[in-house]
């Protein structure tokens, strides 16, 4: 008899494995049509130019932004070899790819968690059902967050972190917290921020299962049936936190130490930069866009609907458990930025980290799989199976399946073309075409220690000519020192003469005059300019005294004349750059 079941063992063990493959394969290529955008995408020209000066300091070693300190070591370390060897295009791809395929993985085994919890739920059929949930999620995720935190996308560090948030959630619905809080320290090694707000949700659930068991034992009551139980239980959830701590201090660690020995008031001044001028779309709730947070709260609204008309499961109930703790979590986010008035330095130090990103995340995928396994369970098994609950369940698939095909077809347009006419979402606020041919003529021949003044709006300048610029609004750096160095020199080069605003910052140096490119040159090292052909319509010619080396019908590139001076920080020039107004920021130029 043993011998006749092993065969049927082996069998069913491949044919997991291929089903097993299969999914993730398809969710793989559902998270690439929706990710695929010409390189570099949004933050990629930030990270990847990072993490390829980690591995290789002599490369743009004059550069502000890749000389300061490294909020993301371990993501930096591992992907900074690719990066020096590869090219940083198939550095991004291989980025790309590797990301979504962890993303397939981790979406795929929550949804299998949650699913696939009653017998004989495994199989092709499940398949179809997990398939579907990944689908709902990358259309859910892309149009619902509040905050404008994404997930399927460009290559950086919180992708992989975000990978480990949704496998620790994964872990938390089957009740192995162990495992919960190994996947959040892997995800706060690589993206401290997205990593420990992870271990805070599985804490909270975590500590909610604690006293639910304890009032069982309290009244004598069984475990449900499959529930993981036992000494052995709370011993791997020991062992997995102490390993999830050592994982995360990996990251955590580093980050920390940014600040470390920083004056309180240079601290302060950071926090209120990045909180009120840089970053208040993703921070500051009174800055988010009405739209995004509209479609957010309907999100919240799908989730409650769906885990009210769900089948009921523990399962279940720890999923939604992690989307409500980090609603809990936003709200208190609300509250610091509703009190800020109260203690305006101690609220922004607080909103720095990012208060409303897990329920961007947390909740479309929460939603996602608790309408399919609607669709799937249907409410509890002890009621009436009505022809009503059958057509609402056929209307709510084919409406599923019609938007989420309608989705794919809409991510073809985005997708890179052989012409290379589509460009990079990076690239969005310069004439994209002529700003490549520039950036190549700037490559091939200036030299390697070359240092430029761009235009405000420019974000791939490093990643596409491997030069250093004095300054890039989408590239702030981390610690606390060089966030106001940062500032000063936005300031410098494009405030007018007594501008105390962000709003009022020009395009280009050159639209300050000469005089005030020769002062940020001498004062920044800085040997060619690249002035907008607008500018130039605009002003007649801007640098008289500078050597014009090229031109094409968007821009002009400028050597300037002059020895350059040595870079200095310090206050010698005669516009002083003083604090700006709160909630004042170029929108415009803002980027995810």
């Amino acid at each position: 008899m043993h011998a006749d079941e092993e065969p049927v063992t082996r069998s069913s063990r491949v044919g997991a494995v291929v089903r097993w493959l299969c999914e993730v394969a398809v969710i793989t290529a559902l998270f690439a049509a929706a990710g695929s955008w010409p390189v570099p995408d949004t933050n990629e020209a930030h990270y990847l130019t990072k993490a390829r000066h980690a591995a290789d300091p002599s490369w743009c070693n004059d550069d502000f932004f890749l000389s300061t300190g490294d909020a993301h070591v371990v993501f930096f370390r591992l992907v900074g070899p690719i990066a020096a060897a590869r090219s940083l295009e198939e550095a991004a791809w291989i980025g790309r790819v590797l990301g979504w395929l962890l993303l397939a993985i981790a979406v795929r085994q929550l949804a299998a968690v949650v699913m696939d919890r009653e017998p004989g739920a495994a199989g092709w059929r499940g398949t179809l059902w997990h398939i579907l949930a990944a689908g709902l999620f990358s259309l859910l995720v892309r149009v619902t967050p509040a905050s404008g935190e994404w997930l399927i996308g460009g290559f950086e560090s919180k992708v992989f972190a975000w990978a480990g948030v949704i496998l620790a959630t994964a872990a938390v619905a089957a009740g192995r917290f162990g495992w919960a809080w190994i996947a959040c320290g892997a995800a706060a090694a690589v993206h401290p921020v997205v990593g420990l707000w992870g271990f805070g949700e599985v804490g909270c659930v975590a500590f909610w299962r604690l006293c639910v068991g304890v009032g069982r034992g309290i009244r004598g009551e069984p475990l449900p049936e499959g529930e993981p139980a036992g000494s052995s239980q709370l011993l791997g959830g020991f062992v997995g936190l102490v390993a999830g701590v050592a994982l995360a201090a990996l990251g955590v660690v580093p980050a920390a130490l940014l600040g470390r020995g920083v004056d309180p008031a240079i601290a302060a001044e950071a926090a209120r930069i990045q909180v009120h001028e840089r970053l208040p779309h993703h921070l500051l709730p009174e800055s988010f866009q009405q739209l995004q947070v509209v479609t957010h709260l309907l999100a919240v609204g799908l989730l409650l609907v769906a885990w009210a008309a769900a089948r009921p499961s523990w399962r279940v109930g720890r999923l939604v458990g992690m989307a409500v703790v980090s609603l809990m979590v936003s709200a208190t986010g609300l509250l610091i930025a509703a009190t800020r008035e109260l203690d305006p330095a101690v609220a922004d130090q607080l909103l720095r980290f990012y208060w409303f990103r897990s329920a961007d995340g947390l909740v479309p995928l929460a939603a996602a799989v608790l309408v399919v396994d609607w669709c799937r369970w249907g409410p509890p098994a002890a009621e009436p199976q009505r022809p009503q609950r059958r057509m609402a369940v056929l209307a709510a698939l084919l409406l599923i399946l019609a938007t989420v095909a309608w989705d794919l077809t809409q991510q073809r347009d985005h997708w890179p073309d052989e012409a290379g006419d589509q460009p990079a979402r990076a690239d969005r606020h310069v004439d994209a075409a002529v700003w490549q041919e520039a950036c190549e003529w700037i490559r091939e021949n200036t030299p390697e220690d070359a240092v430029f003044l761009t235009p405000r709006g420019a974000a791939t300048f490093t990643w596409r000519t491997s030069r250093a610029e004095v300054v890039s609004w989408k590239n702030m750096p981390q610690d606390p020192e060089s966030v106001v160095l940062w500032r000063r020199r936005v300031f410098d080069l494009f405030a007018p003469e007594g501008s105390e605003s962000l709003k009022d910052l020009e395009r280009s140096t050159a639209a300050l005059g000469e005089e005030r490119v020769r002062e940020v040159a001498l004062r920044y090292g800085a040997d060619y300019i690249i002035v907008p052909s607008k500018v130039i319509e605009l002003l007649g010619e801007p640098l008289p005294s500078a050597e014009p080396v090229y031109r094409n019908p968007g821009y002009a590139v400028y050597r300037l004349s002059g020895q350059p001076g040595e870079q200095v920080d310090g206050s010698d020039m005669s516009s002083e750059p003083q604090p700006a107004e709160e909630g004042s920021t170029p929108s415009d130029l803002d980027a995810n």
